[in-house]
């Protein structure tokens, strides 16, 4: 069971809507804005994050048979990959993605059956 991503759970507007509404909405009435932008939040989540000093956050990454970074920057992302287009990065952009559990992490990945480095990182002080 894999979990939902975040456009999975909340989906988007579509864009010609958005488009449409936005043309619109100076000829809007004060009600039928505050509508528009309430129903905008209600389907845009907004997560805020405390980064706490004393939390761990992991990073799962798949390996190929037999790979093993060589550095340690290694577990961030394959450095000669090329990045797919995902929910914070445009395709050829990387991005950390980081989660607070383990199973989050793992989870990531969409993969069943294959080998997975688990790295941890800590936000330092200062």
């Amino acid at each position: 069971m894999s979990l939902p991503t975040i456009t999975e759970r909340f989906p988007p507007l579509p864009l010609d809507d958005i488009v449409s509404q936005i043309r619109a909405f100076p000829h809007k009435s004060t009600e039928e804005k505050k509508a528009f932008l309430q129903h905008l939040v209600a389907l845009h989540p907004i997560t805020a994050v405390d980064w706490g000093g004393d939390w761990r956050y992991r990073r799962a990454r798949a390996l190929n048979p037999g790979e093993l970074p060589p550095h340690a920057d290694g577990t961030i992302w394959n450095k000669n990959g090329h990045p797919k287009l995902g929910r914070a990065n445009a395709e050829g952009f990387p991005v950390l993605y980081l989660a607070d559990r383990v199973n989050t992490a793992l989870a990531e990945t969409h993969i069943d059956d294959q080998t997975v480095m688990l790295s941890e990182f800590k936000i330092l002080p200062g």
